[in-house]
């Protein structure tokens, strides 16, 4: 790992994920950063909501002064086939109003591959990028932690190309509403 850290980054994996991610919440509160960027692939949603950890700690983050954007980028298919994908969608926003997050949509059909990633990027201080979505024990899940600023850069260029498409300007119980009306709108298409 020492090798790792030299060349800028670390991977992480399982119940390590969930531990160093509340780390470096509690360093940013030290450090007084007070930005975090986040693209989430939403997949699936009600996995989110039980981050309670990630949860806790976003909330002082943001009770303390810091904000957070979060983009969720929806998966079109997985949205026409089921109600289930939607209740769950619709608790997140619920918690992310909350919390206090300002909250950006897209679809997946509408976004390139080299954009459709999941990583949350914490002040410039680092940016941690999913590599296998945990599963709500843990148990499960990979993630990589880039620290060096060519990386920061490009993560930060992804965040803002899809912030500047998305409907970021609502809060999260009305993008869900927008989200609901587009699809009653296209449900025939």
């Amino acid at each position: 790992r020492v090798r790792q850290l030299r060349d800028g980054y670390l991977q992480i994996f399982s119940k390590e994920v969930e531990r160093l991610e509340s780390e470096i919440f509690d360093y940013m509160r030290e450090a007084q950063l007070s930005q975090i960027l986040a693209v989430d692939l939403a997949t699936p949603p009600e996995v989110l909501v039980t981050r309670q950890r990630r949860i806790h700690s976003r909330t002082q983050f943001i009770e303390d002064g810091g904000s957070v954007r979060r983009i969720f980028v929806l998966d079109d298919h997985q949205i026409q086939g089921t109600d289930k994908y939607l209740d769950a969608l619709e608790s997140v926003f619920a918690l992310e109003e909350q919390m206090g997050t300002d909250v950006g949509v897209r679809f997946l059909s509408t976004v390139s591959g080299e954009l459709a990633q999941d990583f949350i990027l914490y002040d410039g201080f680092c940016s941690v990028v999913e590599g296998r979505q945990a599963d709500t024990s843990y148990q499960l899940g990979s993630s990589t932690i880039f620290f060096k600023n060519n990386a920061l850069d490009a993560y930060r260029k992804i965040f803002d190309t899809l912030w500047a498409a998305s409907s970021p300007k609502a809060s999260a119980p009305q993008q869900y509403a927008k989200l609901k009306e587009f699809l009653h709108a296209h449900s025939g298409d």
